[in-house]
């Protein structure tokens, strides 16, 4: 690390570095205790001459960073100025210290190290800030001719947090340090020197017990070194003891069982102190795991009972369990948990923040939210309002006693203001309602002044017009009353025409606001089709963003990788979902299902006699039992105690379960009640680390760290005779041999030892080859054999009468090995080891099968075969224990019926087998020539028949409505059955003339087309009484024809060559349709039309598949995926699917619109060569080399619930919080399985 902080100074470009880990990887130790003294030292040329500061960002980054200035630089106070000198101009931090050292050589430089950077994303919230922070610092340390050299620590997961400020990015991308796992050599010394410094030693095996815990695990250092604490607190006088280890917890525990002890010692009061103290300094993370927060000392005082605060305070500082520092800048005291460690560690503080997490985030934005406004000097603008009130209302209503006085002033003050506000709303309100109701009765009464006006001048004008009549009549009675007649009829004339237009007017309002109805209608259309479509975005996002992080979560944790893939996929069954979800189940394809309830590491399993139970002992102080058929617990098994259980076994009539604890005690349970057999058995004086029945069931042996072995009339809780000694350290391991007569033990020491299973006495021993411990041995069913899984991380075997090791050593593994297991008939071996794997072996090569198995999260301790053999149990340090298909290996798969084997021919040949995919019928022809008719999915056999062709039928082709079945002879006949009623017969023979290697039949059973290496195709017409040839044979490819296909509508054949071409020839006349279809580099092994007849699949040994369109002829894509020749094509009914096999040993699916793969299914060691989708589309049916047919599910359905079998658990509330947001409420993606 100095030598890469060493380029920095000379470096044209950036005095930068960033050093990333994991949370407990040492980062903050590796600069604070390593790098920067080594610089102080001289460890490169002047750097003894320069000046370092270390600080943590916190909330309020410039502050942090004014404030170390003004202390380094002896700057004149004033830190809130230089703050905002920093916000207004990036350039401040580099003028300050080039100002400062204006005198000073060259050679000075200003190491500033900001520890726990990810600390500006956590507790900063102010955009700004940060962004200003960011931009001095690298300014500063990229600016020619600086001095400040600029090293931060940030835990890895936040890396891509820094993505939002690109030139940070960059800086980050192009100069870090990645502090990652220690080495097994790095983990001792770092345990043994500092010991070693003060006269301390350890007792044996100590060291590598602590190493077992802690090794390859980056974030265990911190418990690490809380552990030694605790062990040097208990040594005794210069010797630090396994007893005392194991009883702090190891490093696992160590940390949280100190916080339990702490806690247990306060009263209830003071213990609800501790709680919201404790969930004040933690900080939730958002996609992250959580972090602390560092929080003012006057912050946690500000409640009620301010004096117990401060002592329940100052006993946990005490216990180091938080610190408290005088921060810089603000110059207030600082309170702050000691490690992320005790976050991770502490259940009891895990339960805490993941029972209420929503409620902590908002409590968490509570508090930032009010220190904000109370900076601002109480500005009114920093109230809550609307929602984010009355979110925080009901966390403050629903957690009374943790809000501090200034969050109760904060929420008092928003509450009041929100009540002014809405006032004045309302307010606002009737004074627009008042104006309304005004304007619409002024409207009225102008209306109804306008429609009595109108009545009145129509009734004036009927008036009118009878005076006109009589006025007619006496007409010269007055010329002056008819003059004023006129005027009254022009007068009614203009008042009619005024109401005319006023009756308009009204009409064309309504049509207005008809329009604008309708418009109103279109517009909400608009809006629900842009919200449906926004919300189908976004599922579509969320889809694509768990099946990402489900790949992500795979290797390290399959169980909720597999649940991420099938939340995906119910979200939306996007393309990544489905490819994630499948590729994911295929390749943990040996698992079974998970099996999850323990708290600590599942040290040993066992299966019942009958196989249908597993015992599985663990380190949280039980014994579980599970039903293996449904992957359910049957019993918790407790010994009262929080001792480790270190060893299970069952009786051989399954009667009895028996365990080996921690604490020296032997239990024993009768499986039926699940009730303890009476008291425990004692006599030994240290841990039992093993327990065996002997074969007849009357005895039990048990190993211990006391160095003995006892026998045991368990029955009536007796020991039989003395303890055997021989041992010089812990004996880790015992077996009876099959016949009962002899026992084998080994242990710490790395010896053997035979022992007489009757009298005791030792018979052999096979003396330790090397310093190293051997952790368990197991007898072979014959019991010639017994097989020793080593710390040196080998197994050995060895020959029981002789006493001599058998071939090789097994080597493989990187870590030692825990447990070794004989299958029931011998002929497999498997291996358990803390390099996280199970290894299966092939007892009589000695050679490693296939790749290990992994899916645990930690080292791997226990492993068992079932009695049947089909099935493999194992646990360990994740808490869990896993079962695992050793057999078939196809959870994905399920195999209908098995042909005879056709190992050893080319795979490019034909085999007898047919499946319909119209029908879902597999027919076949065995080596005797019977004609075999199955329904696939039932397995149930329709018909058969004797072709009368013993092992000479060589090709099968059938129509799709099933009525017609054609078989191919190397005899060059083809015979043509008939299906009526259930019952074959045959129909024609078709003389071909030669070997009869391809053939197809057209789906309507009119057509059938033959063919053969180097031999033009023959099409016949076989729908009248006798089989008619179409035109010419049909001439063109130059080599070999590999495949045939009908179009759906009977009008095209298809075939596809070894001269990499693929010809279109016309049924009704035999003739060619225009140029062959050319694109492959390498022969075309098979092809096949879609439903609709429009595109035309085909693949090449070239080791593509390539999509054609029928009507043109032309190429639309070549999809590649496939790492050997391709061997087998096919359509699903709906046509959206396409599957490819290869002698890659894969199947792979294809989106067809897209063209995108959807995963693939992993057929190991036998490559398919034949294809059919299901006629629902629900499975596909593939006829593989070795003649196996299996039916692989691919629905999203079936994935999903394959995913919830193998997971066997739903998400945990912490969970759904961290993947799925707040926003969605939680619902159990495995609908059948409880809610966590």
């Amino acid at each position: 690390l100095a030598a890469q902080v060493a380029t920095g100074p000379t470096a044209a470009v950036s005095r930068f570095l960033a050093v990333l880990g994991a949370s407990g990887s040492g980062k903050s130790s590796l600069v604070k205790a390593g790098l920067v003294p080594a610089l102080a030292a001289g460890a490169i040329p002047s750097s003894e001459q320069w000046a370092a500061v270390i600080f943590r960002p916190g909330s309020r980054p410039l502050a942090q960073l004014a404030a170390q200035l003004e202390s380094a630089l002896e700057l004149p106070d004033g830190s809130q100025n230089l703050a905002a000198e920093l916000a207004a101009d990036s350039r401040t931090l580099h003028r300050i210290v080039r100002q400062s050292w204006a005198n000073q050589p060259p050679s000075k430089k200003f190491l500033l190290v900001v520890d726990q950077f990810e600390e500006i994303f956590t507790l900063c919230h102010s955009e700004p800030e940060r962004r200003h922070f960011i931009e001095n610092l690298l300014y500063a340390s990229a600016v020619e001719q600086g001095r400040v050299l600029v090293l931060l620590t940030m835990r890895a997961d936040f890396y891509h947090r820094c993505a939002a400020y690109r030139n940070l990015a960059g800086r980050i991308s192009a100069h870090q340090f990645l502090v990652g796992p220690m080495t097994s050599d790095e983990l001792r010394r770092a345990i043994e020197r500092p010991a070693q410094q003060v006269g301390l030693k350890f007792e044996p095996g100590l060291v590598s017990t602590i190493l077992a815990d802690v090794e390859r695990q980056p974030g265990a250092l911190p418990l690490l070194q809380h552990a030694l604490l605790e062990l040097w607190e208990r040594r005794r006088g210069h010797t630090l003891t396994l007893a005392d280890y194991q009883e702090i917890g190891g490093v696992s525990q160590a940390i949280a069982r100190r916080a339990d002890a702490i806690y247990a010692e306060f009263s209830p009061a003071e213990q609800a102190v501790v709680r919201r103290l404790m969930l004040r300094l933690t900080q939730p993370g958002e996609g992250t795991e959580d972090t602390r927060r560092r929080a003012r000392l006057q912050e946690l005082l500000s409640g009620a009972e301010p004096a117990q605060v401060q002592a329940v305070i100052q006993t946990l500082a005490d216990a180091r369990l938080i610190t408290t520092t005088l921060d810089m800048s603000s110059r207030e005291e600082m309170v702050d948990v000691s490690h992320e460690a005790l976050i991770r560690g502490w259940s009891r503080l895990r339960h805490w923040v993941d029972s209420d997490r929503a409620a902590l985030q908002t409590h968490r934005q509570l508090t930032e939210a009010a220190l904000e406004w109370q900076q601002s000097k109480r500005d009114a603008s920093y109230l809550y309002r609307g929602a984010r009130l009355a979110q925080a209302e009901e966390w403050s209503q629903a957690h009374p006693q943790d809000a501090n006085q200034l969050e109760q002033e904060f929420l008092a003050a928003s509450h009041t203001a929100a009540e002014a506000a809405a006032r004045e709303k309302e307010n606002a309100r009737r004074r627009e309602l008042e104006q309304a109701r005004a304007l619409a009765a002024e409207q009225q009464r102008r209306a109804d002044v306008q429609t009595r006006a109108s009545s009145r001048l129509r009734w004036l004008a009927a008036g009118l017009a009878l005076v006109l009549l009589a006025a007619v009549v006496a007409a010269a009675l007055a010329f002056q009353q008819q003059t004023v007649a006129q005027q009254q009829t022009q007068a009614a004339v203009q008042a009619q025409q005024t109401a005319e237009t006023e009756r308009s007017r009204t009409e064309e309002q309504a049509r207005i606001a008809d329009i604008e109805r309708s418009r109103a209608e279109e517009q909400a259309r608009i809006a629900d089709a842009e919200r449906d479509r926004a919300e189908l975005e976004t599922r579509l996002a969320t889809s694509r963003q768990l099946a990402a992080q489900s790949q992500n979560l795979i290797e390290r944790e399959p169980a909720l990788a597999l649940l991420l893939g099938a939340q995906a996929n119910r979200v939306a069954d996007t393309v990544e979902a489905r490819s994630t979800l499948l590729n994911n189940i295929d390749q943990n394809h040996h698992m079974l299902s998970f099996l999850h309830g323990h708290t600590n590491a599942v040290f040993r399993v066992a299966f019942s006699p009958d196989g249908n139970t597993l015992a599985t002992a663990s380190w949280d102080g039980t014994v579980r039992l599970w039903d293996v058929q449904n992957y359910q617990p049957l019993a918790r098994l407790g010994t009262g105690a929080d001792s480790p259980v270190l060893g299970v076994a069952f009786s051989p009539d399954g009667q009895t379960v028996v365990a080996g604890i921690d604490n020296g005690e032997v239990w024993l349970w009768d499986t039926a009640t699940f009730e303890p057999l009476g008291p425990p058995l004692t006599g030994h004086t240290n841990s039992v680390w093993a327990v065996e029945f002997s074969p007849d069931g009357k005895t039990l042996v048990s190993g211990s760290r006391d160095q003995t072995l006892r026998f045991w009339d368990w029955a009536a809780g007796k020991p039989l005779g003395k303890p055997l000694s021989g041992h010089t350290d812990t004996v880790l391991t015992v077996a009876y041999s099959p016949d009962g007569k002899t026992v084998a033990s080994s242990g710490d020491d790395g010896t053997i030892i035979f022992w007489d299973a009757a009298g005791g006495e030792q018979l052999a021993q096979i003396p330790a080859a090397a310093e190293s411990a051997i952790w368990r041995v197991a007898f072979n069913p014959d019991g010639t054999l017994l097989a020793a899984a080593g710390a040196d991380k080998s197994v050995k075997l060895w020959d029981t009468a002789t006493h001599r090791q058998v071939g090789n050593t097994l080597a493989g593994h990187t870590f030692r090995v825990y447990d070794v297991a004989f299958s029931p008939n011998g002929e497999l071996l498997a291996s358990a080891s803390g390099d996280d794997t199970i290894r299966l072996w092939d007892v009589a090569t000695g050679q490693q099968l296939d790749e290990p198995l992994t899916g645990h999260g930690g080292n791997t301790f226990g492993v068992a075969f079932s009695p049947n053999g089909k099935m493999l149990a194992s646990g360990g340090g994740d808490n869990q224990a896993i079962l695992w298909n050793v057999v078939a290996g196809q959870p994905l798969a399920r195999i209908l019926e098995t042909l005879d084997p056709f190992e050893g021919i080319p795979v490019e040949e034909s085999l007898p087998v047919v499946v319909n995919r119209a029908t879902g019928w597999v027919s076949s022809v065995d080596s005797n020539g019977l004609l075999n008719v199955y329904q696939a999915e039932t397995e149930q056999q329709i018909t058969n028949i004797s072709t009368g062709q013993a092992g000479d039928v060589s090709a099968i082709a059938e129509s799709d409505n099933g009525k017609i079945l054609v078989t191919g002879g190397k005899n060059g006949k083809a015979q043509v059955w008939q299906l009526n009623s259930g019952k074959l017969s045959q129909k024609f023979t078709l003389e071909y003339k030669q070997p009869v290697e391809v053939l197809a039949v057209s789906p309507n059973g009119k057509y059938v087309a033959l063919a053969t290496d180097k031999f033009p195709i023959q099409l016949w017409d076989i729908s009248g009484n006798k089989a008619e040839p179409v035109g010419e044979p049909l001439a063109g490819h130059k080599n070999d024809v590999r495949d045939l296909a009908f179009s759906p509508d009977n009008t095209i054949l298809a075939s596809a060559g070894s001269d990499q071409r693929i010809r279109l020839w016309d049924t009704a006349t035999g003739r060619l349709i225009g140029q062959p279809l050319l694109g492959h580099n390498s022969p075309v092994n098979s092809i096949a039309f879609s439903p609709d007849g429009s595109l035309l699949a085909s693949g090449s040994a070239d080791k593509t598949v390539a999509l054609w369109d029928v009507p043109t002829g032309q190429k639309l894509d070549q999809l590649a995926g496939h790492n050997l020749p391709v061997l087998g094509v096919a359509f699903s009914a709906n046509g959206r699917l396409l599957a490819s096999s290869s002698e890659d040993e894969t199947i792979r699916l294809w989106d067809v619109s897209t063209r995108q793969p959807l995963g693939h299914y992993t057929s190991h060691k036998d490559p398919a060569l034949i294809l059919a989708f299901l006629p629902d589309d629900t499975g596909l049916f593939s006829v593989h080399q070795s003649g196996a047919v299996f039916e692989w599910q691919i629905s999203p359905q079936a994935l999903q619930n394959l995913a919830c079998r193998v997971a066997n658990r739903n998400f945990t509330e912490a969970e759904w919080l961290q993947f799925m947001g707040a926003d969605a409420p939680y619902q159990p993606v495995c609908p059948n399985l409880p809610a966590e």
